[in-house]
């Protein structure tokens, strides 16, 4: 007898209670409530949106799992992850238009803001609702008891600042000169010798210093926040775009090693003007938790996404 061909029977599935969970995926954390209900739909890019850099919040992944909340019928909110960057890595691409973006997105503070309304601003709501994850608190200045420059790159531009650290000249740097690598990457004393490689809790490297090198960390931030002033070197190629490459207290952008070695020897000479300018310099890349407003926005998207 000829086999018996096998029927897929469609089950409805059951309403499962309204629940919270909290999940990550790349570099896109979110929060989604799930509900019997379908909840509403992640925007999609219209056909007309322009070819543009998107944040890595609204990354071809992150708005991959946008997809599958849709499809659950759940809210999903993208937090900023990092540092908004005025050039983001993950380029906006034609082969992504169909995937959905994120209900919400929840950001650090008014720049990133205004680096997101370029593009998506347009098609996302947003808001602002601070960050947990820099930890420095905010305090006046401690002078170190030996001059110190702290050299703390991500680890994007890791290998830039460790080729500029290589070739500097030491005789025009009156101070001790100390590299602290990201944690997923080492530096070996023989790449830098001579050097002091900290590999110390950040708060107490940064509290250790009287000014830090560095381009795209956080760690700009929690700088700013001990009102130790940092110098962001634009002229090394993955600083180019840096996000801290604005005129602000407490940043010194410099476009040679000639302008590093005179924002040097201005800042251990102490002619860095009012330090209590550098704690709203932070404040505008990132503000402190929001519990209470975000809360709030949580409770308005499960209860709209349940009422749907």
């Amino acid at each position: 007898m000829p086999p018996r061909k096998r029927t897929r029977r469609s089950r409805t599935p059951k309403a499962a209670p309204p629940t919270t969970r909290s999940f990550a995926s790349g570099n896109a954390a979110s929060a989604v409530t799930a509900s019997g209900a379908a909840g509403p739909a992640p925007a999609a890019l219209p056909a007309g949106a322009p070819a543009a850099p998107i944040p890595v919040e609204a990354s071809a992944r992150a708005r991959a799992v946008a997809w599958a909340c849709r499809d659950a019928g759940v809210v999903s909110v993208a937090w900023q992850h990092g540092v908004a960057s005025a050039l983001p890595p993950v380029p906006y691409r034609d082969r992504d238009r169909h995937l959905p973006l994120p209900n919400h997105l929840v950001l650090w503070s008014e720049s990133a803001g205004e680096q997101n309304r370029a593009l998506i601003a347009r098609h996302v709501p947003w808001s602002i609702g601070g960050t947990a994850r820099l930890r420095t608190p905010f305090q006046e200045y401690r002078q170190p008891e030996v001059p110190r420059v702290l050299f703390c790159p991500s680890t994007p531009d890791l290998d830039d600042l460790l080729n500029l650290a290589r070739r500097l000249r030491r005789e025009r740097i009156d101070g001790e000169l100390a590299f602290r690598a990201h944690p997923l990457r080492s530096v070996a004393p023989d790449d830098l010798p001579g050097w002091t490689l900290d590999q110390g809790e950040v708060t107490a490297a940064l509290q250790e210093s009287s000014v830090v090198v560095a381009g795209t960390s956080g760690v700009v931030v929690e700088a700013l926040r001990l009102q130790v002033p940092v110098i962001i070197p634009i002229f090394v190629p993955s600083l180019r775009h840096s996000p801290f490459a604005v005129t602000r207290p407490g940043l010194y952008c410099c476009a040679s090693e000639e302008e590093l070695y005179a924002a040097c020897q201005r800042v251990l000479g102490d002619q860095v003007g009012d330090r209590e300018a550098f704690h709203a310099t932070a404040r505008y890349f990132a503000e402190a938790l929001r519990v209470d407003e975000v809360h709030q926005l949580f409770r308005e998207l499960l209860a709209e996404g349940v009422n749907r």
